[in-house]
């Protein structure tokens, strides 16, 4: 195996995904991860790559055996007391339904079984309302000194119009993202279009 799938499935095993639940996650099949981590796959595209290193919450550069830290400068902790004080009254239940992931991930974060990647605590943290970088454990605020404007409010009075819920929700999650993830996940909505429209032509 190559230490490009060597580091995968290390990175894999070390966060305790299975395969499926990895392929829910990052909207790669099930079979080309596999692949990529037990070395069936000699390659792996440079989009693919970048979206499991941001799935496990590690760098491209540490799965691609480029850095021997597989931090890529942004905060890495998570603070599951800070979690479990962010959450409140709201059951484990309520927030899987609102991150859209299954009950039992948010009960590992809490007990420390796994911990969530970058993504996941900056999602976490804007469903409950508080700083990803406190939830991350950091020495900063819970909430922002900042008023915090709703996407839907802002395009709202930008356009004079309406937004709908879904359009504020993914301009908000989208405002999280480092401008490569940005430009990744820009892709990925450019190859779901492209592949409605053949489906539709059919």
């Amino acid at each position: 195996m190559s230490e490009i799938s060597d580091r995968l499935l290390s990175e894999i095993e070390r966060k305790q995904y299975s395969y499926g639940e990895l392929a829910r996650i990052t909207g790669i099949p099930k079979s080309a991860i596999q692949r990529y981590a037990t070395g069936g796959t000699p390659k792996i595209p440079m989009d693919r790559l970048e979206t499991l290193a941001t799935a496990l919450g590690v760098s491209p550069e540490y799965l691609l055996g480029w850095n021997e830290s597989r931090e890529d400068g942004d905060f890495t902790n998570f603070d599951k007391e800070r979690f479990r004080e962010a959450m409140g009254e709201m059951s484990s239940a309520d927030l899987a339904r609102k991150l859209d992931c299954p009950k039992s991930s948010i009960s590992m974060y809490l007990s420390g079984q796994r911990e969530p990647s970058k993504m996941a605590v900056q999602l976490i943290a804007l469903n409950l309302g508080v700083n990803p970088a406190w939830l991350a454990g950091l020495d900063v605020p819970k909430f922002s000194n900042a008023k915090i404007i709703s996407v839907k409010e802002k395009t709202a009075a930008e356009a004079g119009s309406s937004v709908d819920e879904k359009h504020a929700r993914l301009l908000e999650l989208f405002d999280l993202l480092s401008d490569d993830q940005k430009e990744m996940i820009i892709a990925q909505l450019r190859g779901l279009v492209l592949r409605q429209t053949a489906r539709d032509e059919q």
